[in-house]
């Protein structure tokens, strides 16, 4: 249960409060804190999910907390960005034409939610979801060769 991919995706989740309220503080280095903490957030999303995968950590807890952790991650950016791109836009020289319509955070919202469940459906029908598929679309060259294209989804 407390695997070191676990771990991290906990520590993803400590981590989104701070993502969330560092850009409210005055200043640069605030907002410069809470972007390079979202990459790290970032990267270790990637990490801690190979990494379970690769040591056959795979556990039941962190098939329920990644994609929380995801979501978490998610609203900690997009709710600071929409609050300051609307209405703090004359503090930060961000023109009003910049700032994130209100239906754009919507649809990723809503996104999320459906996906979620879409996913607990699924899961209740005894279907397991992978997160990234690998497709293979051969096209033909103007040579007559064939080449592959690899694309994640």
């Amino acid at each position: 249960m407390w695997t070191l991919p676990n771990i991290i995706t906990l520590v993803r989740i400590c981590f989104t409060p701070v993502i969330a309220l560092l850009p409210f503080i005055e200043g640069y280095w605030p907002k410069l804190i809470a972007f390079i903490i979202f990459l790290i957030a970032a990267i270790t999303d990637v990490y801690d999910g190979h990494l379970a995968r690769s040591r056959n950590e795979v556990t039941d807890l962190g098939k329920l907390l990644d994609p929380i952790a995801d979501k978490l991650l998610l609203f900690a950016t997009l709710i600071p960005i929409y609050f300051i791109s609307r209405w703090r836009h004359d503090l930060y020289d961000i023109p009003i034409w910049g700032s994130i319509p209100l239906w754009v955070c919507l649809l990723l919202i809503g996104r999320e939610l459906a996906m979620t469940g879409f996913r607990w459906w699924a899961s209740r029908k005894g279907v397991t979801l992978h997160y990234h598929a690998h497709i293979t679309v051969t096209i033909p060259d103007v040579t007559g060769d064939n080449n592959e294209f690899f694309a994640s989804v």
